[in-house]
């Protein structure tokens, strides 16, 4: 019997000595680098599938990155068909044929169609990174 309590006691420490030796969650930093917002964690750069694991586990972290994953797609199909009809008629330009301005001018619209939906992704980013953040400051 002594011998049940003395392990039981042991675990006991054991466990308390692993959740204080156990590291706190730290911060996740962010600094804007010309037009862009570069995310660190540890003084280690987070690449986008980095930082949405490291966010997927807080909830309202969470619920900002899928407001922000709702306005990732109209931005990248509007960026991209803008870029496709402005890039080919300077190509046409270039090379000499005759090139149709007025979809290059659609394809410019696009482009600046697509920025509100952009700086919407960017501010969901940030708002999920606050909450993150937010949430480990108490500890």
């Amino acid at each position: 019997m002594k011998q049940i309590y003395t392990f039981l006691m042991a675990l006991l420490l054991a466990g308390l000595a692993h959740q204080v030796c156990a590291q706190k969650p730290t911060e996740i930093s962010v600094r804007q680098q010309r037009l862009k917002f570069i995310y660190s964690h540890e003084g280690r750069q987070l690449n986008n599938t980095e930082l949405y694991y490291m966010l997927n586990g807080h909830a309202g972290a969470k619920r900002e990155l899928k407001r922000a994953q709702k306005n990732s797609l109209p931005a990248t199909l509007l960026s991209c068909a803008g870029g496709i009809l402005l890039g080919y008629q300077v190509r046409n330009h270039i090379t000499g044929d005759r090139p149709d301005w007025a979809l290059a001018g659609v394809g410019a619209g696009l482009l600046v169609l697509q920025i509100p939906f952009s700086g919407a992704v960017m501010k969901r980013k940030q708002l999920a990174v606050y909450h993150y953040n937010q949430g480990y400051a108490g500890m």
